[in-house]
Protein backbone atom coordinates (compact mmCIF):
# COMPACT_ATOMS: atom_id res chain seq x y z
CA UNK A 1 0.00 0.00 0.00
CA UNK A 2 1.39 3.55 -0.85
CA UNK A 3 2.64 5.84 1.58
CA UNK A 4 -0.39 8.35 0.39
CA UNK A 5 -3.11 6.06 0.27
CA UNK A 6 -2.11 5.27 4.01
CA UNK A 7 -1.69 8.54 5.02
CA UNK A 8 -5.09 9.31 3.01
CA UNK A 9 -6.64 6.12 5.53
CA UNK A 10 -5.37 7.59 8.60
CA UNK A 11 -6.89 10.96 8.28
CA UNK A 12 -10.46 8.92 7.39
CA UNK A 13 -10.23 7.43 10.47
CA UNK A 14 -9.17 10.40 12.52
CA UNK A 15 -11.94 12.08 10.99
CA UNK A 16 -14.63 9.14 12.06
CA UNK A 17 -13.30 9.12 15.40
CA UNK A 18 -14.18 12.94 15.71
CA UNK A 19 -17.30 12.20 14.82
CA UNK A 20 -17.86 9.51 16.95
CA UNK A 21 -17.11 11.93 19.27
CA UNK A 22 -19.30 14.59 18.42
CA UNK A 23 -22.18 11.88 18.41
CA UNK A 24 -21.54 10.84 21.36
CA UNK A 25 -20.96 14.04 22.92
CA UNK A 26 -24.83 15.30 21.43
CA UNK A 27 -26.16 12.13 22.87
CA UNK A 28 -25.04 13.11 26.54
CA UNK A 29 -26.20 16.02 26.22
CA UNK A 30 -29.57 15.43 25.18
CA UNK A 31 -32.69 16.18 26.60
CA UNK A 32 -33.87 13.03 29.07
CA UNK A 33 -36.70 12.80 27.04
CA UNK A 34 -35.60 12.38 23.66
CA UNK A 35 -34.41 9.34 24.71
CA UNK A 36 -36.89 5.89 24.15
CA UNK A 37 -34.68 3.21 26.64
CA UNK A 38 -36.90 3.97 30.22
CA UNK A 39 -34.37 1.59 32.09
CA UNK A 40 -31.39 3.66 30.54
CA UNK A 41 -33.53 7.03 31.62
CA UNK A 42 -34.44 6.40 34.47
CA UNK A 43 -30.96 5.39 35.95
CA UNK A 44 -29.42 8.60 34.26
CA UNK A 45 -31.92 10.81 35.83
CA UNK A 46 -31.33 8.97 39.39
CA UNK A 47 -27.53 9.22 39.17
CA UNK A 48 -27.34 11.90 41.76
CA UNK A 49 -28.21 9.23 44.35
CA UNK A 50 -25.69 6.94 45.74
CA UNK A 51 -27.97 4.58 47.44
CA UNK A 52 -29.67 1.25 46.52
CA UNK A 53 -32.31 2.09 43.84
CA UNK A 54 -34.92 0.37 42.22
CA UNK A 55 -38.18 1.05 40.00
CA UNK A 56 -41.12 -0.99 38.63
CA UNK A 57 -44.11 0.23 36.33
CA UNK A 58 -46.39 -2.72 34.83
CA UNK A 59 -49.08 -2.62 32.70
CA UNK A 60 -52.06 -4.44 33.85
CA UNK A 61 -54.66 -6.32 31.57
CA UNK A 62 -54.49 -9.17 28.77
CA UNK A 63 -51.58 -7.12 26.76
CA UNK A 64 -50.00 -5.99 30.27
CA UNK A 65 -46.30 -6.11 30.22
CA UNK A 66 -43.25 -5.04 31.74
CA UNK A 67 -42.66 -1.28 31.08
CA UNK A 68 -39.63 -0.77 33.35
CA UNK A 69 -37.70 -2.78 36.00
CA UNK A 70 -34.63 -2.58 38.15
CA UNK A 71 -34.12 -4.29 41.36
CA UNK A 72 -37.78 -5.32 41.60
CA UNK A 73 -37.31 -8.27 43.96
CA UNK A 74 -34.78 -6.29 46.76
CA UNK A 75 -35.47 -5.64 50.21
CA UNK A 76 -35.78 -2.18 51.04
CA UNK A 77 -37.06 -0.25 54.25
CA UNK A 78 -40.04 1.42 52.84
CA UNK A 79 -41.10 4.36 55.28
CA UNK A 80 -44.39 5.31 55.36
CA UNK A 81 -45.01 3.73 52.06
CA UNK A 82 -45.67 0.41 53.55
CA UNK A 83 -48.98 2.04 55.10
CA UNK A 84 -50.74 1.36 52.42
CA UNK A 85 -50.88 -2.40 53.53
CA UNK A 86 -52.19 -1.08 57.06
CA UNK A 87 -54.70 0.83 55.04
CA UNK A 88 -55.93 -2.36 52.71
CA UNK A 89 -56.27 -4.52 55.69
CA UNK A 90 -58.33 -2.18 57.40
CA UNK A 91 -60.18 -2.25 54.66
CA UNK A 92 -60.62 -5.83 54.33
CA UNK A 93 -61.92 -5.86 58.15
CA UNK A 94 -64.36 -3.44 57.09
CA UNK A 95 -65.45 -5.73 54.25
CA UNK A 96 -65.73 -8.85 56.71
CA UNK A 97 -67.08 -6.87 59.13
CA UNK A 98 -65.00 -8.05 61.48
CA UNK A 99 -61.35 -7.53 63.16
CA UNK A 100 -59.53 -10.74 62.75
CA UNK A 101 -57.78 -10.04 65.84
CA UNK A 102 -60.53 -9.76 68.14
CA UNK A 103 -62.94 -11.05 66.78
CA UNK A 104 -65.39 -8.29 67.39
CA UNK A 105 -67.31 -6.25 64.88
CA UNK A 106 -65.79 -3.37 62.24
CA UNK A 107 -67.31 -0.75 60.43
CA UNK A 108 -66.19 2.85 59.10
CA UNK A 109 -67.96 4.85 62.19
CA UNK A 110 -66.61 2.17 64.82
CA UNK A 111 -64.45 4.12 66.95
CA UNK A 112 -60.65 3.32 67.41
CA UNK A 113 -59.07 4.23 70.79
CA UNK A 114 -55.79 6.19 70.37
CA UNK A 115 -53.16 8.55 71.94
CA UNK A 116 -54.28 12.39 70.34
CA UNK A 117 -50.99 13.36 69.85
CA UNK A 118 -51.63 15.57 66.74
CA UNK A 119 -47.69 15.69 65.41
CA UNK A 120 -48.08 13.80 62.47
CA UNK A 121 -44.15 12.98 62.18
CA UNK A 122 -43.36 12.17 65.60
CA UNK A 123 -42.47 8.66 67.23
CA UNK A 124 -45.58 7.89 69.38
CA UNK A 125 -45.25 7.21 72.55
CA UNK A 126 -46.51 4.05 73.37
CA UNK A 127 -47.34 4.28 76.70
CA UNK A 128 -50.34 6.77 75.38
CA UNK A 129 -53.06 4.75 74.89
CA UNK A 130 -57.27 5.12 75.52
CA UNK A 131 -56.38 9.19 75.78
CA UNK A 132 -58.64 9.68 72.81
CA UNK A 133 -61.46 7.98 70.45
CA UNK A 134 -61.39 8.48 66.27
CA UNK A 135 -63.61 6.87 63.73
CA UNK A 136 -61.94 3.95 61.51
CA UNK A 137 -62.33 5.74 58.66
CA UNK A 138 -61.22 9.31 59.38
CA UNK A 139 -58.20 7.01 61.03
CA UNK A 140 -57.63 5.57 57.54
CA UNK A 141 -57.37 9.16 56.04
CA UNK A 142 -55.41 10.40 58.40
CA UNK A 143 -52.79 8.04 57.82
CA UNK A 144 -52.67 8.17 54.57
CA UNK A 145 -53.00 11.72 53.65
CA UNK A 146 -50.75 13.37 56.42
CA UNK A 147 -48.81 9.70 57.12
CA UNK A 148 -50.09 10.38 60.64
CA UNK A 149 -47.99 8.18 62.44
CA UNK A 150 -49.56 8.09 66.36
CA UNK A 151 -52.83 7.10 64.03
CA UNK A 152 -51.00 4.49 62.36
CA UNK A 153 -49.90 3.07 65.32
CA UNK A 154 -53.01 3.27 66.75
CA UNK A 155 -54.41 1.19 63.53
CA UNK A 156 -51.70 -1.17 64.09
CA UNK A 157 -52.38 -2.23 67.61
CA UNK A 158 -56.43 -2.05 67.05
CA UNK A 159 -55.57 -5.02 64.41
CA UNK A 160 -52.26 -6.28 65.37
CA UNK A 161 -48.85 -6.68 63.30
CA UNK A 162 -49.03 -10.31 63.00
CA UNK A 163 -52.65 -10.38 61.26
CA UNK A 164 -51.76 -7.21 59.16
CA UNK A 165 -48.19 -8.65 58.16
CA UNK A 166 -50.51 -12.20 57.42
CA UNK A 167 -52.42 -10.39 55.05
CA UNK A 168 -49.63 -9.31 53.13
CA UNK A 169 -48.03 -13.15 53.25
CA UNK A 170 -51.50 -14.14 52.20
CA UNK A 171 -51.55 -12.40 49.12
CA UNK A 172 -48.35 -12.92 48.07
CA UNK A 173 -46.26 -10.64 49.70
CA UNK A 174 -43.59 -12.79 50.84
CA UNK A 175 -41.23 -9.84 51.53
CA UNK A 176 -42.97 -7.81 53.53
CA UNK A 177 -42.48 -7.19 57.08
CA UNK A 178 -43.74 -4.70 59.48
CA UNK A 179 -41.77 -4.76 62.87
CA UNK A 180 -41.07 -1.24 64.05
CA UNK A 181 -43.43 1.72 64.72
CA UNK A 182 -43.33 4.43 61.85
CA UNK A 183 -41.41 7.81 62.61
CA UNK A 184 -39.15 6.26 65.38
CA UNK A 185 -35.79 5.86 64.29
CA UNK A 186 -33.89 3.86 66.64
CA UNK A 187 -36.39 1.05 65.64
CA UNK A 188 -36.36 1.30 62.14
CA UNK A 189 -32.21 1.09 62.12
CA UNK A 190 -32.47 -2.06 64.93
CA UNK A 191 -35.71 -3.87 62.88
CA UNK A 192 -36.27 -2.00 59.55
CA UNK A 193 -39.92 -2.69 57.95
CA UNK A 194 -39.07 -4.76 55.00
CA UNK A 195 -40.89 -4.50 51.24
CA UNK A 196 -40.20 -4.83 47.73
CA UNK A 197 -41.59 -3.79 44.47
CA UNK A 198 -42.82 -6.97 43.32
CA UNK A 199 -45.11 -7.15 46.64
CA UNK A 200 -46.06 -3.63 46.78
CA UNK A 201 -47.40 -3.60 43.15
CA UNK A 202 -49.20 -7.04 43.90
CA UNK A 203 -50.80 -5.45 46.91
CA UNK A 204 -52.37 -2.30 44.24
CA UNK A 205 -52.83 -4.47 41.63
CA UNK A 206 -55.34 -7.17 43.99
CA UNK A 207 -56.70 -3.97 45.50
CA UNK A 208 -57.89 -2.10 42.68
CA UNK A 209 -58.62 -4.59 39.99
CA UNK A 210 -59.95 -8.21 40.52
CA UNK A 211 -62.11 -9.54 43.14
CA UNK A 212 -60.44 -8.87 46.71
CA UNK A 213 -62.78 -6.00 47.41
CA UNK A 214 -65.71 -4.82 46.22
CA UNK A 215 -66.66 -2.00 44.26
CA UNK A 216 -68.02 0.17 47.20
CA UNK A 217 -65.21 -1.09 49.39
CA UNK A 218 -62.46 -0.38 46.23
CA UNK A 219 -64.13 3.18 46.56
CA UNK A 220 -64.00 4.01 50.19
CA UNK A 221 -60.30 2.40 49.92
CA UNK A 222 -59.34 5.28 47.46
CA UNK A 223 -61.36 8.11 48.54
CA UNK A 224 -58.68 7.97 51.61
CA UNK A 225 -55.64 7.78 49.51
CA UNK A 226 -53.64 10.68 48.13
CA UNK A 227 -54.43 10.91 44.30
CA UNK A 228 -52.72 13.36 43.15
CA UNK A 229 -49.15 12.76 42.33
CA UNK A 230 -48.19 16.16 40.78
CA UNK A 231 -45.31 14.19 38.70
CA UNK A 232 -47.67 12.92 36.57
CA UNK A 233 -49.00 15.79 35.51
CA UNK A 234 -46.26 17.85 34.54
CA UNK A 235 -44.82 15.18 32.36
CA UNK A 236 -47.80 14.78 30.55
CA UNK A 237 -47.42 19.18 30.08
CA UNK A 238 -44.00 19.00 29.49
CA UNK A 239 -44.35 15.51 26.60
CA UNK A 240 -47.39 17.46 25.15
CA UNK A 241 -46.20 21.09 24.88
CA UNK A 242 -42.61 19.60 23.45
CA UNK A 243 -44.22 17.34 20.58
CA UNK A 244 -47.37 19.20 20.39
CA UNK A 245 -47.07 23.01 20.68
CA UNK A 246 -50.04 22.69 23.36
CA UNK A 247 -50.90 21.45 26.81
CA UNK A 248 -53.20 18.24 27.40
CA UNK A 249 -56.66 18.54 26.75
CA UNK A 250 -58.64 18.68 30.22
CA UNK A 251 -60.19 15.23 29.11
CA UNK A 252 -56.50 13.83 29.81
CA UNK A 253 -56.42 15.40 32.95
CA UNK A 254 -59.63 14.58 33.98
CA UNK A 255 -58.75 11.00 33.54
CA UNK A 256 -55.61 10.81 34.65
CA UNK A 257 -56.18 8.74 38.30
CA UNK A 258 -53.67 7.69 40.43
CA UNK A 259 -53.60 5.69 44.42
CA UNK A 260 -50.78 6.22 46.14
CA UNK A 261 -48.60 6.53 49.43
CA UNK A 262 -45.13 7.56 49.48
CA UNK A 263 -42.66 7.71 52.63
CA UNK A 264 -39.33 8.95 53.41
CA UNK A 265 -36.79 8.15 56.42
CA UNK A 266 -33.17 9.74 57.59
CA UNK A 267 -31.77 6.87 59.42
CA UNK A 268 -29.07 7.99 61.59
CA UNK A 269 -26.50 5.27 61.91
CA UNK A 270 -23.03 6.28 61.10
CA UNK A 271 -23.47 7.85 58.77
CA UNK A 272 -26.93 9.01 58.00
CA UNK A 273 -28.39 7.89 55.09
CA UNK A 274 -31.90 8.80 53.57
CA UNK A 275 -34.45 6.07 52.43
CA UNK A 276 -37.29 7.21 50.01
CA UNK A 277 -40.13 5.10 48.82
CA UNK A 278 -43.51 5.28 46.48
CA UNK A 279 -45.67 2.90 45.06
CA UNK A 280 -49.48 3.12 43.43
CA UNK A 281 -52.17 2.49 40.91
CA UNK A 282 -52.90 4.64 38.02
CA UNK A 283 -55.21 5.05 35.40
CA UNK A 284 -53.69 6.81 31.95
CA UNK A 285 -56.30 7.87 29.87
CA UNK A 286 -56.18 6.80 25.57
CA UNK A 287 -58.65 8.31 23.28
CA UNK A 288 -61.14 6.52 21.28
CA UNK A 289 -61.09 2.93 22.55
CA UNK A 290 -63.66 1.07 24.65
CA UNK A 291 -66.02 3.81 26.25
CA UNK A 292 -68.76 4.90 23.83
CA UNK A 293 -70.11 7.98 25.62
CA UNK A 294 -66.49 9.70 26.44
CA UNK A 295 -64.31 7.75 24.30
CA UNK A 296 -61.95 7.71 26.70
CA UNK A 297 -60.72 4.09 28.49
CA UNK A 298 -57.85 4.03 30.79
CA UNK A 299 -54.71 2.02 30.70
CA UNK A 300 -54.12 0.74 34.03
CA UNK A 301 -50.64 0.53 36.06
CA UNK A 302 -48.75 -0.45 38.97
CA UNK A 303 -45.93 1.23 40.05
CA UNK A 304 -43.13 1.87 42.56
CA UNK A 305 -39.80 3.18 43.10
CA UNK A 306 -37.21 3.18 45.89
CA UNK A 307 -33.73 4.76 47.24
CA UNK A 308 -32.49 2.89 50.25
CA UNK A 309 -29.47 4.20 52.26
CA UNK A 310 -27.99 6.97 50.27
CA UNK A 311 -25.44 9.04 52.48
CA UNK A 312 -25.45 11.66 49.91
CA UNK A 313 -27.46 13.25 51.53
CA UNK A 314 -31.20 14.69 51.51
CA UNK A 315 -31.00 17.07 48.50
CA UNK A 316 -29.58 14.69 46.34
CA UNK A 317 -31.93 12.20 47.48
CA UNK A 318 -34.93 14.07 46.97
CA UNK A 319 -33.86 15.39 44.01
CA UNK A 320 -32.99 11.82 41.87
CA UNK A 321 -36.29 10.42 43.50
CA UNK A 322 -38.19 13.10 42.05
CA UNK A 323 -36.50 12.76 38.52
CA UNK A 324 -37.22 9.61 38.95
CA UNK A 325 -40.58 9.98 39.23
CA UNK A 326 -41.45 12.06 35.89
CA UNK A 327 -38.92 9.69 33.68
CA UNK A 328 -40.58 6.59 34.81
CA UNK A 329 -44.04 7.28 33.15
CA UNK A 330 -43.05 9.23 30.12
CA UNK A 331 -43.31 6.83 27.22
CA UNK A 332 -46.63 6.01 28.31
CA UNK A 333 -47.97 9.51 28.97
CA UNK A 334 -46.01 9.73 25.44
CA UNK A 335 -48.20 7.24 23.82
CA UNK A 336 -51.66 7.53 25.37
CA UNK A 337 -51.20 11.36 24.38
CA UNK A 338 -50.79 10.05 20.44
CA UNK A 339 -54.38 9.26 20.77
CA UNK A 340 -55.54 12.50 21.71
CA UNK A 341 -53.41 14.41 19.00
Amino acid sequence: MSTKLKTHQTRLIDRCKHVVTLVALTLISMPVAARQDTNSNMAWVMQDSYGAKGWLLRRLGTSGYVVASQNQAVVFEPASAIKFLIHLHAELQIQNGQNAATLLPVSPSALIPWSGETQPGICPDPNAWLLAQEQLETMMSMMMWQSHNPRTAALVHYFREDFINETASQLGGTNTLIQHRHGCGAEALLKPNRWTLNDATLLYQQAFTGSLLTAANRQHLWDRMPNNLQQLKDTAHYEAWTHYGQAPPQTFYDHLKVAFKGGSYTLCGYPCKEYRALAGYVQIPTKGVGVPLSGVAPRKYVFGVFIHGDPRGKWYTDRAFDQGLRELFRTEIRAALDTFF
